[in-house]
């Protein structure tokens, strides 16, 4: 028996077709999750946001999730489909099966580069790892190496080999599968990027760039990215909020492959009568609390975690969760504890609030790009085409 034609050779290719089926369902899920995302402005992934560098929201959030107008995932999705089909033609016909799997060797060659610029992208410039992108990583170097090995006892007549392939059948195979997944995929990533209920991205952009710009005090508030960046982006929020929730889960997302560009600014607006002089009839009872807590959090350096806690635990605050957060922390309790009935808190609170009230804010969260009020954030495509326009120029 040939050494192509060998067990061991066979069960490589069940391995293959074993691997191309679980790609397909991971690539799958991602796909459905970058649409979700797409439909309602909001992906929270919390099976797989492990805390840290392990945030699937940011890949699957940046610009780099699509490519030529097709989600990544749906692209990897095809690869596997046609992979798969013809590990199974392989399998069906054993005659002539090295000269078969020379052009699904090409692809998976093909879909490593990409793999490793994929990896580069969340290595170098996400700085986070979607671990259902790793499971597709491992996935493609597994069914890449899987076919050079069968592919390999050929080595020595490979002029032989490469007259047999199929050259026209696998091109057509590649060009249907390819060609009318990718028009599906791009269909219906354009069907919901240009959603119906919103205005076309470039009238929304230039209603943007129409408005005044309004002086948002952002010094000694907490925030991330740059603090030397000549874009600022302002958000005030409220920890009783659900849809400030959202925002927490998805604009650092958004803004991650943006973080040497942009200074994202948190500011306090609870609507809560509490301290909320503005407010004419009563929404919230603990959002006060919550900005107080956090003010004293961002007094001991640690606002961005203390408000991640805040968020996760939306539904279950009491007074007592404060205290508890600021323990889950470390912080210092004594100063935290002393921090929370200052005057010094609530005067920090009180000048956010008149911010707020400046900017005529009508709820929360409420976004600022440099000065101008921004609603179409949960919107990763339109989110991305404005920040790009305005990194040309930041003065505009």
């Amino acid at each position: 028996m040939k050494p192509s034609h060998s067990t061991f050779h066979r069960n490589l290719l069940i391995a293959v077709l074993l691997f191309s089926l679980a790609g397909m369902g991971v690539s799958l899920f991602l796909v459905q999750h970058h649409f979700m995302a797409l439909k309602t402005g909001n992906l929270d992934l919390s099976q797989c946001n492990l805390g840290g560098s392990f945030n699937c929201d940011i890949p699957l959030m940046s610009r780099y999730s699509v490519w030529v107008g097709v989600p990544v995932a749906a692209l990897g999705f095809l690869y596997y489909l046609y992979v798969a089909l013809t590990a199974i033609g392989a399998l069906v016909v054993s005659e002539n099966r090295p000269a078969l799997l020379v052009p699904p060797t090409i692809v998976s060659i093909l879909a490593m580069l990409m793999t490793f610029y994929l990896i580069y992208i969340s290595s170098l410039v996400l700085e986070a790892y979607c671990i259902f992108c790793i499971s597709m990583y491992v996935f493609n170097l597994l069914i890449t190496a899987s076919l050079l090995m069968i592919l390999y006892p050929d080595r020595l007549h490979w002029r032989e080999t490469m007259k047999k392939v199929p050259w026209l059948g696998s091109i057509l195979a590649f060009v249907l599968i390819f060609g009318i997944g990718g028009f599906i995929f791009f269909s219906k990533q354009q069907t919901l990027a240009q959603n119906s209920q919103l205005p076309p991205p470039e009238r929304i952009i230039a209603a943007f760039f129409n408005q005044p710009k309004i002086d948002i005090p952002t010094d000694n508030r907490p925030y991330w990215g740059n603090p030397n960046a000549k874009i600022t982006i302002a958000e005030f929020s409220d920890f009783e909020c659900p849809f400030c929730k959202r925002a927490a889960l998805t604009l650092k997302p958004f803004l991650a492959e943006y973080k040497n560009a942009v200074k994202f600014v948190f500011l306090n607006y609870p609507l809560d009568q509490a301290c909320n002089p503005f407010l004419k009839k009563p929404l919230h009872t603990i959002a006060c609390q919550a900005a107080y807590a956090s003010h004293c959090a961002h007094m001991q350096g640690k606002f961005w975690p203390y408000h991640d806690l805040i968020f996760a635990n939306q539904k279950l605050l009491t007074h007592e969760s404060f205290e508890a957060f600021a323990k889950q922390l470390s912080l210092n309790l004594t100063q935290f504890q002393s921090c929370l009935s200052s005057e010094d808190t609530k005067n920090a609170i009180l000048r956010d609030l008149q911010a707020g009230d400046v900017a005529q804010i009508s709820g929360t969260p409420s976004v600022f790009i440099n000065g101008r009020p921004f609603g179409f954030w949960p919107y990763a495509p339109i989110f991305h085409q404005l920040l790009q326009e305005v990194k040309k120029n930041p003065a505009r």
